[in-house]
């Protein structure tokens, strides 16, 4: 979106610069040759036809934009089988990402040159801590209680 707004801003600044930039410096040799003076309608013509051509280019980019949001690449991981679904950056040029493919998760490291199956996740890991975890997690508990009882 801000790269829309940006190149219609310039456009809109550089239109005129661009249109009457041909006009100065220009004399003509002979006063015979000169067109008639028409007053402020040649000058309005001139508005009209930079404001039809403004928005023929605007048109014409608009609908660019739409058709690379519809057929662009971006639009290529939007449906099928792949998501990701986190990413994290762990060093420079190194991440590990969740993705999921055909409705299984797995972990990914992922470097400049290569990817890798970290392991695969399953939904009963996520749910149910294993016996290591639950251990810890007594015994915390348990230091909690007795640092409470102690004044």
């Amino acid at each position: 979106m801000k790269r829309q707004l940006y190149l219609i801003t310039c456009t809109l600044l550089l239109l005129p610069t661009l249109a009457y930039s041909g006009d100065a410096g220009v004399t003509n040799a002979s006063p015979a040759l000169t067109p008639p003076d028409l007053g402020g309608l040649e000058t309005t013509f001139s508005i009209i036809k930079l404001l039809v051509a403004f928005l023929v280019v605007a048109g014409v980019m608009a609908l660019v934009f739409k058709l690379m949001g519809k057929f662009g690449p971006a639009s290529l991981g939007k449906s099928g089988l792949i998501e990701v679904l986190d990413t994290r950056m762990i060093a420079q040029k190194k991440y590990i990402s969740v993705v999921r493919i055909a409705g299984q998760d797995m972990a990914v490291g992922i470097s400049e040159n290569s990817i890798s199956l970290l392991c695969p996740l399953n939904s009963e890991q996520k749910k149910e801590p294993s016996a290591d975890n639950r251990e810890f997690n007594q015994a915390m508990e348990t230091a909690e209680r007795t640092e409470g009882r102690q004044p």
